[in-house]
């Protein structure tokens, strides 16, 4: 017995015929990426203050199960439209074949919707962080292209996308629902078996044997669209990891008597900043400096270290990348950062301070440091730190402004050695 409703055939005999086995193979692929999704994703929402590095990799792992989904989806489309799904059971009404076909869209509509605002939003975000598909360093994804919004309409345009994928989760909620709850009815009340037509079993048969090349043709797009977006992500990333320029010659203060030479192969420069609860070490490649100073003559000791703002570089996947970037240092803008002293005084355990002031990023803030001083044969070594706040100079004022993720405070921490002129 058949009849024809709006087009759908209703047809009590077909009913041990079930989807594809591809079909319903993404069906459950589908499925059990957006459970992972809701409950990942209410995990963060609440657990995102804590700062922690499991909390940050649930977050990385939210993005790659994410942009799966989207390619799942890309599949799933086009293997639908070349395969027919199975009739539906007699003895649907009108209203509930409509609604049946309209949540069935609606499911298509939200898995790309849902994606695409959360690459978005990702992409748009002032931090800059990277997508590592599967949190493998050498996969970046692409980021979206944004044109030349400032950081602040970035940082706007980020909480719009936000807003959006934070509804449309909604959405995906209630929908989910909406279709368990259709689900349980057909099973157990019209006693349909319907369920049975998305289960691979020998009592049912696909309603049509997929074609090879349509099955090519979609995991063929899905695979193309991830591969793209890493290969994209890969050429985005390139101009960061290329070579550093020469510091700038541009003028410092000149400094009394002759400076001690220092000895590069055997001194540096480095910092360190808490990243999601963890240290994460950076360093300065290229910089240089003109250190007069004599633990005798304390008045006449001065100190300027000349720094290239592009050979800065932090050990840290997540961070490097957005590192030389506007929310960063911002080298492209202020290629060069000074560090100048030349108030020193002697501690009573035996140790140096010096009151000094660091030009970084445009911005010219205090930075006292504590160091030690040692002379053997006229080499000297010189061990010290000094604390700074990364906010004093703008550095993650939009993307990173409170500690959820990036501490404020950043440690520079230098050995130097150096010959007497």
């Amino acid at each position: 017995m058949a009849v024809s409703v709006s087009g759908s055939v209703i047809d009590q005999d077909r009913s041990d015929q079930r989807y594809s086995a591809v079909a319903i193979v993404l069906h459950w692929a589908i499925a059990i990426a957006i459970a992972f999704q809701v409950i990942g994703g209410k995990w963060m929402v609440s657990a995102g203050a804590q700062a922690t590095q499991s909390v940050f990799t649930i977050f990385q792992i939210h993005k790659t199960i994410g942009l799966s989904i989207l390619a799942l989806t890309i599949a799933r489309i086009i293997w639908r439209l070349a395969n027919p799904a199975p009739a539906l059971p007699e003895g649907m009404t009108k209203l509930e074949i409509v609604a049946s076909k309209g949540t069935h869209i609606a499911f298509y509509i939200l898995l790309i919707a849902l994606p695409l605002t959360g690459w978005a939003m990702a992409s748009v975000s002032p931090t800059g962080v990277p997508t590592l598909f599967a949190l493998i360093e050498g996969l970046p994804f692409a980021h979206l292209p944004y044109g030349d919004l400032s950081l602040d309409m970035r940082h706007t345009v980020e909480g719009v996308f936000k807003n959006a994928h934070a509804y449309l989760s909604f959405a995906m909620g209630g929908l989910i629902a909406l279709h368990i709850a259709a689900a349980l009815k057909h099973q157990f009340v019209a006693r349909d078996n319907l369920i049975a037509r998305m289960v691979i079993s020998a009592r049912t048969a696909p309603i049509r044997a997929g074609k090879f090349s349509t099955g090519c043709a979609a995991f063929g797009a899905a695979a193309v669209f991830l591969v793209s977006g890493i290969a994209w992500g890969i050429a985005q990333r390139a101009p960061a990891s290329s070579s550093v320029a020469a510091v700038s010659s541009e003028p410092v203060a000149s400094t009394p008597g002759e400076a001690w030479v220092i000895d590069h192969e055997a001194s540096s420069l480095g910092f360190s900043i808490t990243f999601t609860g963890s240290p994460v070490e950076g360093s300065i490649a290229t910089w240089s400096g003109d250190v007069v100073f004599d633990p005798a003559n304390l008045d006449d000791a001065e100190a300027v270290i000349t720094i290239d703002a592009a050979s800065i570089s932090i050990a840290n996947p997540m961070l490097q990348p957005q590192a030389g970037g506007a929310d960063g240092f911002d080298a492209v803008n202020h290629p060069v950062a000074i560090y100048e002293a030349n108030a020193f005084r002697a501690n009573d355990d035996g140790s140096f301070s010096a009151e000094g002031e660091l030009t970084l990023r445009g911005v010219t803030a205090d930075a006292p440091l504590t160091f030690t001083f040692e002379e053997t044969d006229g080499v000297a070594r010189v061990i010290g730190a000094a604390e700074i706040n990364r906010l004093d100079f703008g550095i993650g004022a939009v993307g990173a402004a409170d500690e959820s993720w990036l501490q404020h405070t950043v440690t520079v921490e230098f050995t130097l050695q150096a010959n007497r002129p």
